[in-house]
């Protein structure tokens, strides 16, 4: 009974899927629309512009026979006006008069014909500013058409998938951009499994559509400025176990966890640009999503029970819990949102999304970050929340800083408000 209901369920997404409205299906006519009279004015340019060339080729010899005439008349000008200053420095103003005034008509029928010669040097000047506009707009054709070809594609691939929410990826694939559209496509050009993996997170209603919308371009721009970039679209297996790329997490049902994924890409793209106190992503770093910290911090292990003994000593309110309830710290790994690899260093990055305006950090993990930074795994650790932190986070954090000072290692930095 449940095998016919599953399929009564594909049998429904699948109809739903052909009887949506899509609001590409538009864009494609529109740019289709926009494409062929672009196409249109460009060749009508062509042909202007061609009609001025050739006018001013044929009319070239007329052009110099003009020239030279005008020449001449200048230089008759010019020597009308010299002998009446002569003239006129002689003393004999009656005939310095009549020479001036035959000056002015060869000064009158110079610059006619410099007006005659630059009527048709007008049309040479007008046929390149038609050449120029029928350059543009043939650039913007291919420009289009690539967009065109792109919607196309998106919504081929849109077709196959069949998400519950498959109007809503519809309604946000429509309110991109034509830069935005292009980089799904880009993405699909190297791998149609990770297109069909975004387009089903960008489909999650979880995901604050402000944020959904800004997923491409982030993604392109990362990718443009660190190609070797990893865990985005496949899992870093050779760095734990388990680990899942980044792009599968935006499809989580619980709405933080989602949102959080999102966060993750935005404030990424952002610390390229804004630094999160001294955390800045260089064009130089390497960039990994996801790997896991081979440090365990199950409670047996010597390092975790020198480090809460410390701590337990700074403050036994705040620590003496995990010493008599170990199972609350028995993790063994630690995952970094994002790993940064520079000059021979790791940098742990940890991005905490909060819709309240507080965020704990579970102590577990600052236990495990802090005996990753003792062991040298790390050398630097920074936890990025888009809210506040919480009091009790803070000083645990403050507490553990005091104990890695000791130990000569690297504190654990924590950057609260960091906005995408």
């Amino acid at each position: 009974m449940q095998i016919f209901r599953n399929f009564l369920q594909r049998l429904k997404n699948l109809r739903s899927s052909f009887k949506r409205p899509n609001p590409l299906s538009g864009q494609v006519t529109k740019l289709a629309q926009r494409i062929e009279v672009m196409k249109r004015d460009a060749d009508k340019l062509a042909i202007e512009f061609k009609k001025c060339f050739d006018e001013v080729k044929r009319r070239e010899p007329e052009l110099q026979a003009i020239v030279d005439e005008a020449d001449r008349e200048a230089a008759k000008m010019r020597d009308y006006y010299s002998m009446a200053s002569e003239a006129y420095a002689n003393g004999n103003g009656a005939v310095a008069k009549s020479l001036s005034i035959q000056g002015h008509l060869h000064q009158d029928q110079t610059e006619a014909l410099n007006e005659k010669a630059q009527a048709i040097r007008e049309i040479g000047k007008l046929g390149k500013q038609k050449q120029a506009k029928c350059k543009a707009l043939n650039a913007e054709v291919v420009s289009l058409t690539l967009e065109h070809e792109t919607v196309k594609k998106l919504m081929d691939v849109g077709k196959e998938i069949h998400s519950p929410h498959a109007t809503l990826l519809d309604n946000r694939l429509g309110k991109l951009t034509g830069k935005s559209l292009q980089a799904l496509s880009s993405i699909g050009t190297k791998s149609l499994d990770a297109l069909k993996a975004l387009l089903l997170g960008l489909s999650n209603p979880h995901i604050d559509e402000q944020m959904a919308l800004c997923i491409p371009d982030a993604l392109s721009e990362i990718i443009q400025s660190h190609p070797n970039i990893a865990g985005l679209f496949l899992p870093i297996s050779t760095r734990g176990p388990g680990a899942k790329a980044w792009i599968h997490n935006l499809v989580n049902p619980i709405a933080e966890s989602a949102t959080g994924t999102a966060y993750e890409l935005l404030a990424t793209r952002q610390l390229m640009h804004r630094s999160a106190g001294d955390l800045k992503i260089q064009s130089g770093d390497s960039i990994s999503f996801g790997p896991k910290l081979q440090a365990r911090y199950n409670p047996d292990n010597t390092k975790t029970a020198q480090l809460l003994a410390s701590l337990i000593q700074i403050s036994p309110k705040r620590w003496s819990i995990f010493q008599t309830n170990p199972n609350m710290i028995e993790r063994r790994t630690v995952e970094a949102d994002v790993l940064l690899y520079r000059g021979g260093q790791e940098i742990f990055v940890d991005f905490k999304y909060t819709k309240g305006t507080k965020k704990n950090l579970v102590a577990a993990e600052l236990l495990g970050v802090a005996l990753a930074l003792s062991t040298g795994e790390i050398h630097q650790a920074h936890f990025v929340c888009n809210g506040k932190i919480d009091k009790v986070s803070r000083n645990r954090i403050d507490d553990i800083n005091r104990v890695l000072t000791r130990w000569e290692c690297g504190p654990i930095k924590a950057q609260q408000n960091y906005q995408w």
